[in-house]
């Protein structure tokens, strides 16, 4: 008599494709890893120390961010079909490590000086850009691509496990 011995695993997420849910986790991993939400909440702190004094420019500079995330997402919305998520997501993270790599360098270079407009208007205008990077392709495209990587019944479990690593990683 031979007995075959199947494993029977009572966690559901395991049903998921290897390379489907590893893509999914990954992805939500790397949206959140970005860390979108420091920017927006240190985002005064970061343009204060490159000069920018005013608290009310300050106020409103966090509404020219939420614009510019805003208005991001919806040409995202409009690119999406046409110019398809890979390029979309490809752009998003060059932009996103460049504005990153421009404001270090201006940092590194004129840390001290604080009361030169050049260094703050820099700094604004890099730390929208990463806004904008961000809200053009890993922000919006990590959720579309975890529902559409998934055949229909399995759609559930990989929005959970694709939230779940997007929780999991949260910083501020």
């Amino acid at each position: 008599m031979d007995l075959k011995i199947q494993h029977v695993c009572p966690v559901k997420f395991l049903v998921l494709g290897e390379n489907e849910g590893l893509s999914i986790a990954f992805e939500a991993f790397f949206q959140q890893a970005s860390d979108i939400d420091s920017v927006v909440l240190y985002g005064p702190g970061v343009l204060a120390a490159a000069g920018v004094t005013p608290n009310t420019l300050l106020l409103g500079l966090n509404v020219v961010f939420g614009v510019a995330k805003a208005s991001s997402i919806l040409i995202a919305m409009a690119l999406t079909a046409r110019v398809r998520r890979r390029p979309l997501l490809l752009a998003s993270t060059g932009g996103m490590t460049a504005s990153l790599l421009v404001l270090g360098s201006v940092f590194a270079a004129f840390g001290g000086a604080r009361d030169d407009a050049a260094v703050a208007a820099v700094a604004v205008a890099v730390v929208v850009a990463f806004a904008c990077a961000f809200s053009v392709g890993i922000g919006p495209l990590a959720w579309v691509y975890s529902s559409e990587i998934l055949p229909l019944r399995q759609r559930g479990q990989g929005a959970s496990v694709g939230t779940a690593m997007n929780r999991v990683t949260w910083s501020p």
